[in-house]
């Protein structure tokens, strides 16, 4: 579960994520679960433009895309929309059409990471967690989205870091997580 993935609108948005899930697939079935999650209607970017539902096959490869809009005026309840949202999709797509998944790996710890602990959770499915975002840091500066890094942190089997400077801010901030670099 991505929080970014290439689109029509942007095909180079994470291209990386899209070339390593490609690789997974060859030797086994993968699943990317990708919401977009969008605050407001943005006509330059070709956002109000993207289907709001999106279902696409490369070999093993699937692709389910669902769009989210959450109101910047309710910005403050993004978290639990967003949730309630994954779960749903979860339920209604995933779950009917291919069953419960072995494994499931968010690529960053918000917001995917997040709501993928919260599901691996509930339905007892082990999670790992990549983190990319080179500005980590800037994640930590309020209250609230540090509790929920934390939670996320320490509601996975595994903490990825895509390299060793952010593994060292994310042991700075926890130093009780342990990190694997890849």
């Amino acid at each position: 579960m991505p929080s970014w993935y290439p689109s029509e609108i942007n095909p180079v948005l994470a291209i990386f994520i899209e070339e390593q899930a490609v690789a997974i697939s060859k030797i086994c079935d993968l699943l990317v679960f990708y919401n977009p999650v969008l605050t407001r209607p943005n006509l330059l970017s070709g956002q109000m433009f993207l289907k709001d539902y999106n279902f696409s096959t490369q070999s093993n490869l699937k692709i389910l895309r669902k769009k989210i809009w959450i109101p910047q005026k309710i910005q403050a309840l993004f978290y639990p929309i967003y949730y309630s949202f994954v779960r749903s999709q979860y339920q209604t797509y995933i779950l009917r059409k291919w069953g419960r998944p072995d494994l499931i790996h968010a690529q960053a710890i918000i917001p995917a990471g997040w709501a993928s602990s919260k599901l691996g959770r509930e339905e007892k499915i082990p999670v790992i967690v990549t983190e990319h975002y080179g500005s980590f840091a800037n994640l930590l500066r309020t209250k609230a989205s540090r509790k929920i890094i934390r939670e996320t942190l320490h509601n996975v089997e595994k903490v990825v870091a895509v390299s060793p400077a952010l593994a060292k801010v994310i042991k700075d901030f926890d130093p009780s997580v342990e990190i694997k670099v890849r």
